[in-house]
């Protein structure tokens, strides 16, 4: 991958995705103790439920801002007044003493959002034909995150205590601000110029809002499943496998089929997350060892993977570097609200225990929401071209 790439674009991707997984390290740490931590204030199970939500609705509720300021005043500015917020947020939930507090901490903290602009940064610096490469370079650093996070979450709290995690993601939040300041803004739009939001990006998002409902059906339920049935730790340990597996395949593929264009990754990414889906549930409800079931969640993390590489730069293969911004966080605004959505859905089916009987629901609801978002996806690469 560092041979097909200027040495300089290299080495701002490799910034790029060290910024991200320094920033999704503060989230990914956060999230599996966050419950635990929460009920430390509360026995309510909405106010607990809340302290977990706040940081995802106020994402959602950020992203289309935060990309629309990127095209205005500049990638870089936006990434800096978003990691100085989210720095702010975590300092408060580190000081928080009552849950209510620790809600509007963690709001504060999701406000801080800069997906949308690093994003769009890391497309608009590299050739069209290299834009795969830039996503799987940049989700490296998220994929990092996610992994150390699930893994190792729980014995780190355990080892400084929950609540000096909210101080070491702030710190983290600074690093990343420091690593930031090694690019140079360029010349943005104007305010007087009219930025709009593509219909391939309209149809691409609305693809992705489905396909996140679905995913997030499994990973909610995999959590919920795993913990009652291994622990935390045993289920990161289990995970690891499956998602470093399908990772590799999926760069793999992105890298030797994405340049020529020889596959249609949209139509590959949403079918094969509906088998993986499929046979995840099957075998959750079959009650099948945890690691076969996470044998059966590689095809599910593939398409999972291909999916994240692939959708950013189909949506801006027809828009011009200047509404990048504006676009990339209306995507992103709908995935977060799919990820909030799938979470409820699982929720509210699935509950605190996943039994036989949930487990057929929760695939079958994954099933048509997955199959719908396959259809648009078909819909949305009709003869292998962006829609305008």
């Amino acid at each position: 991958m560092r041979r097909t790439l200027d040495r300089d674009i290299f080495t701002k991707l490799t910034i790029l995705s060290a910024i991200q997984f320094l920033r999704l390290s503060g989230v990914f740490f956060v999230i599996p103790v966050l419950a635990i931590y929460a009920s430390k204030f509360t026995s309510s199970g909405f106010l607990i439920g809340m302290a977990i939500a706040a940081y995802e609705i106020s994402m959602a509720i950020m992203q289309i801002p935060s990309g629309r300021l990127s095209d205005r005043i500049g990638r870089i500015n936006t990434i800096r007044i978003g990691l100085s917020i989210f720095f702010i947020g975590n300092l408060m939930s580190f000081f928080s003493t009552n849950i209510y507090e620790l809600i509007f901490s963690r709001f504060i903290a999701g406000l801080g959002a800069v997906s949308s602009p690093v994003t769009a940064l890391s497309q608009e610096i590299v050739p069209p034909e290299r834009k795969n490469t830039a996503m799987a370079i940049v989700g490296s650093g998220i994929g990092i995150a996610f992994l150390s996070g699930t893994a190792f979450s729980p014995l780190l709290g355990y080892a400084i205590h929950i609540r000096n995690i909210f101080l070491l993601s702030s710190i983290m939040a600074i690093l990343a601000i420091a690593m930031i300041s090694r690019f140079k803004e360029e010349r943005r739009a104007s305010f007087l110029e009219k930025i709009n939001i593509s219909r391939n990006t309209l149809v691409i998002s609305l693809g992705s809002f489905l396909f996140s409902i679905a995913s997030f059906l499994v990973i909610y339920t995999i959590q919920i499943y795993a913990g009652v049935n291994f622990g935390i730790l045993d289920y990161g340990i289990i995970l690891i496998i499956p998602v470093l597996l399908s990772g590799i395949i999926a760069i793999y593929v992105s890298e030797v089929y994405g340049r020529k264009r020889k596959i249609n990754f949209l139509k590959s990414s949403s079918l094969s997350i509906t088998a993986g889906m499929v046979i995840t549930f099957a075998g959750i409800a079959l009650k099948l060892p945890f690691p076969v079931i996470s044998l059966f969640l590689i095809p599910f993390f593939v398409g999972f993977s291909l999916y994240e590489i692939s959708t950013v730069p189909e949506l801006t293969r027809a828009i011009r570097k200047q509404s990048y911004g504006s676009n990339i966080g209306f995507f992103y605004a709908l995935q977060f609200m799919g990820n909030a959505s799938g979470s409820l859905i699982g929720g509210l089916i699935g509950g605190s225990d996943i039994t036989q009987n949930s487990a057929i629901i929760l695939g079958m609801c994954g099933f048509l929401v997955s199959l719908a978002g396959t259809l648009i996806f078909i819909y949305a690469s009709i003869g292998g071209k962006p829609l305008q």
